[in-house]
């Protein structure tokens, strides 16, 4: 499983000083990085297309081969590990992507209500964030169910 306690589990079961534990970069990369490295483990986050370059070599392609085949990169050195960035750097990046989402779907309402009120005549014209909704309440104040369904 991709836990970083089973992991540490598995590998301390071996019972050998290991000098590199690689890690193909995937989704869950950065937290199993942090994790396994916060346990002291010498852990390379490895660059997936290099490393799939190299794996498609072998014959059978199975996550058995795989894990073999990044073994034998790690031994070697020839592979090329990856900056993972810090918790704070993901966390940012995350708000900066969930504000950016969010202010789409807030263009996207605006577009759609500019689009329903259109046939009936009525035009927004342009305004700012904060005032969009008024001005729309405006244009449709006592229109009954165009009313309703704008609010």
């Amino acid at each position: 499983p991709s836990d970083p306690d089973a992991i540490e589990l598995f590998l301390a079961e071996w019972g050998v000083h290991l000098k590199r534990v690689g890690l193909e970069a995937f989704s869950f990369s950065a937290w199993l990085f942090s994790a396994l490295d916060d346990k002291g483990l010498p852990v390379f986050c490895i660059e997936t297309r290099h490393t799939k370059a190299a794996l498609n070599a072998m014959l059978n392609k199975t996550d058995k081969n795989d894990a073999r085949g990044i073994a034998q990169l790690m031994r070697t050195g020839w592979f090329r590990a990856v900056h993972v960035k810090s918790r704070e750097a993901q966390a940012l990046r995350v708000l900066l992507a969930g504000r950016k989402a969010l202010l789409g779907k807030v263009i996207d309402m605006e577009n759609m209500i500019r689009g329903v009120i259109r046939p009936f005549g009525l035009k927004v014209g342009e305004v700012s964030t904060g005032k969009f909704e008024a001005r729309v309440r405006e244009l449709v104040a006592g229109l009954g169910e165009l009313e309703q369904i704008i609010t």
